[in-house]
């Protein structure tokens, strides 16, 4: 009994201090409440979205088909790149003068090529008696048959 007549007083204060913090506390988290609450409710009425939920799995469904179709697209791109080098995109054409009664650069050498050199030469021969036309396959740059020195340009230049 000695111990709550001497520090009875004090327990008291000290319980009524934490009860005043702990109001205000709760004050203040109400006040926060109602503020989010505010927010919520001016973003469900301005978009006129009855369920948020709702909402919400629309657009994460949404993100996951762009998910897989970013997916299939990058696939196909991978793809694309590497058949790219195989392409037969490399072209380059040298007009030449093959006979020199002719007078003037009717003959030519066209080289379509890939990345590695490979796929083929066509030359146009062209003199006063006819013109001729020839191809030749070409692989890394070379040909099991003879390449001019023209159609040798041709297929430099087309790298």
């Amino acid at each position: 009994m000695e111990f709550l007549e001497e520090y009875g007083l004090i327990a008291i204060a000290v319980l009524i201090l934490i009860a005043v913090i702990q109001f205000i506390l709760i004050l203040a988290t109400q006040a926060k409440v109602r503020k989010l609450t505010k927010k919520y409710n001016a973003m469900i009425n301005s978009q006129g979205v009855d369920n948020l939920e709702h909402v919400l799995s629309s657009l994460h469904q949404q993100v996951d088909n762009h998910q897989q179709e970013l997916n299939t697209h990058k696939q196909k791109i991978d793809t694309l790149e590497k058949q790219q080098p195989l392409h037969k995109s490399k072209i380059a054409i040298k007009r030449y003068n093959a006979f020199s009664e002719t007078g003037s650069d009717l003959s030519f050498s066209i080289a379509i090529v890939d990345a590695q050199k490979d796929g083929v030469v066509i030359s146009g021969i062209h003199s006063r008696e006819g013109g001729y036309v020839y191809g030749k396959p070409v692989e890394k740059g070379q040909s099991k048959y003879s390449l001019t020195p023209e159609e040798l340009k041709a297929i430099e230049e087309a790298k």
